[in-house]
């Protein structure tokens, strides 16, 4: 279920005196198999059994999701709080039908529903693709306007759609109704308002954008907000003679979670990212903060990229990132710091089709009317007596290398060539051609144009640190390689298996019944008939791998994923 480098996340979290935590990425992935195959024999809301007598998924989603409240050791804190959010969102999967028609969503004075507990936790832990997977998961909010409020705020805080916190701060407080509250609900309003205002200064900072004139000015930073919420949910009065002490766990625990996220997520604004040398500032943070409108936040892996100086003038790169962890994501940030140099930028990929669908991308992320930029894949205009490459022109090795045997100077402003899918250049790819027109087309653009960056993307290229190398020498400037193993998917292996003891049955009641048919009808079917077939009847199970890869064999579960058996297979 988890990659090798997620698991070291969760094998990060603390252990307990009888819990080890090298053994909770298994120990998950086994909670998740029941819960999967619950649902698969038609159960709609699951009661998972515990695997351990002493730690089932409740206790592991209180002890952790403490842990990430109270922890100051940010690797600690981290890794406590993806455990504490993967439980809680496991949790919440197997009882999502059975809320509580009586409380209120996403808190009330108690506690913090376990959904909305589970997306903050991801946020906190940096894992943004599970936090998108939770907010589906969120019912719907429950109570005053304020709680309204703060659940479209912290779906929109996971989805990345900070604007929309920012345009909601700015109306949502004429709205609120000041009905006949009693003095615990006025309260717990309050707080809840504050809670609020701590996210909308969250999103603010983010986006690099100045904070609104209707919040309250009491707080410079969403963490004195949340800190704020935190002291005023515990308070001891004495009242004629008499300790009173009023509290509000709920709220208080959410601030506490809110608070880890807020310093989490600080670290990860796009917006705040340096220009590379040479680049315009202006352009450079006016693209930022367009592309912070859909993608606020920098990824984990692709902050170790950055950290390897790989969007930097002059540096060439290797990155080898998995299916779906955003190798797009990633090479549009080189990709804006070589049009902020005004240099142009030549991005090859192995297919027409692709051509097409990474042109409409990448003039989504620059859009002309934003940044009088173009996007073109039109190979033909190149041959066209006076005609220049655009900003950014999409094609493949072959056509590139046409295009330099033709016009070797209509390269002399680029600045960035972006080859993804790089492993093509390789022989073992099995396409020779390919792999020789690839290589040409490489070889030809650093010979036209010796001064621009190289880019390479792969998810399946095996001697990245041997490439970059390579590169490094051909160009005689520096060349990275970063291999980004993490991903952001999760992902349980199982093969379906029936008992032997079962399959030898249900083939002796079939052969029986063969025989019994062909007597009958006085003649030998070439197939076996219908009836026969009928008395195959087996009950599936699954084997699930409880790691990464099926090594070792012992770390597997058993489970059935059908209380009746399947007829005729």
């Amino acid at each position: 279920m988890f990659d090798s480098q997620t698991s070291e996340l969760l094998r990060e979290a603390p252990s307990f005196p009888s819990l080890n935590s090298r053994i909770l990425p298994e120990l998950l992935t086994h909670h998740y198999a029941q819960l999967v195959s619950a649902r698969l024999s038609g159960n709609v809301n699951v009661e998972i059994e515990n695997l351990d007598s002493h730690w089932s998924l409740e206790r592991i989603a209180d002890a952790y999701e403490t842990i990430a409240s109270i922890e100051e050791d940010l690797t600690l804190k981290r890794a406590s709080a993806f455990v504490a959010g993967t439980a809680r969102l496991l949790i919440f999967r197997g009882n999502r039908y059975l809320l509580d028609g009586e409380r209120f969503f996403p808190i009330d004075r108690e506690s913090v529903d376990s959904s909305t507990a589970a997306v903050v936790l991801f946020l906190a832990a940096e894992q943004y693709a599970d936090a998108f997977e939770a907010v589906s998961l969120m019912p719907s909010p429950k109570g005053p306007y304020e709680f309204i409020v703060l659940h479209n705020d912290i779906k929109d805080l996971a989805l990345g759609r900070l604007n929309d916190i920012l345009l909601r701060s700015s109306v949502w407080r004429q709205r609120v109704k000041h009905e006949s509250y009693t003095l615990s609900e006025r309260a717990l309003n309050t707080l809840t308002a504050t809670l609020i205002e701590g996210i909308e200064l969250l999103a603010a900072d983010i986006m690099s954008e100045p904070v609104l004139d209707t919040l309250s000015g009491k707080y410079s930073r969403a963490q004195e907000a949340f800190s704020h919420v935190i002291e005023l949910s515990y308070r001891s009065n004495s009242v004629r003679e008499a300790n009173l002490n009023t509290t509000y766990p709920g709220p208080a625990h959410l601030a506490s979670l809110l608070l880890s996220t807020a310093n989490a997520l600080e670290g990860a604004a796009i917006t705040k990212l340096p220009p590379p040398t040479g680049a315009d500032n202006v352009f450079w943070k006016k693209w930022l903060r367009f592309r912070a409108n859909n993608t606020p936040y920098i990824w984990p892996n692709h902050r170790e990229a950055i950290r390897n100086q790989f969007y930097q003038t002059g540096q060439s790169a290797v990155l080898v990132l998995p299916t779906g962890a955003g190798k797009t994501t990633v090479s549009v940030l080189k990709i804006a710091g070589t049009l902020a140099r005004g240099k142009k930028v030549v991005f090859l990929v192995p297919t027409h089709a692709l051509v097409e669908q990474l042109t409409e991308d990448l003039q989504t992320i620059f859009p002309k009317e934003e940044f009088d930029l173009d996007v073109s894949n039109d190979y033909d205009s190149i041959f066209v007596e006076g005609n220049q490459l655009q900003s950014i022109e999409v094609m493949t090795p072959e056509r590139c290398l046409a295009m330099l045997s033709y016009s070797p100077d209509s390269f002399s402003n680029v600045g960035l060539l972006v080859f993804d899918e790089c492993h093509i250049l390789s022989s073992e790819s099995g396409k020779l051609r390919r792999s020789l027109d690839g290589m040409l087309c490489l070889l030809a653009f650093c010979a036209a144009t010796p001064e621009a960056d190289l880019l390479f993307l792969s998810a399946m290229l095996k001697n990245g640190r041997q490439f970059a190398n390579w590169i490094s020498d051909l160009t005689n400037r520096p060349c990275h390689s970063v291999d980004l193993l993490w991903k952001p998917s999760r992902q349980a292996r199982g093969v379906i298996v029936y008992h032997e003891g079962e399959i030898r049955s249900a083939e002796r009641r079939a052969l029986e019944k063969q025989h019994d048919l062909n007597i009958a009808n006085r003649k030998v079917a070439k197939g076996l008939r219908e009836a026969a077939r009928r008395e195959i009847r087996l009950t599936p199970h699954m084997v699930w791998g409880l790691q990464n890869n099926w090594l070792p064999t012992s770390s597997v579960a058993f489970t059935k994923i059908l209380d009746e058996q399947i007829v005729g297979i």
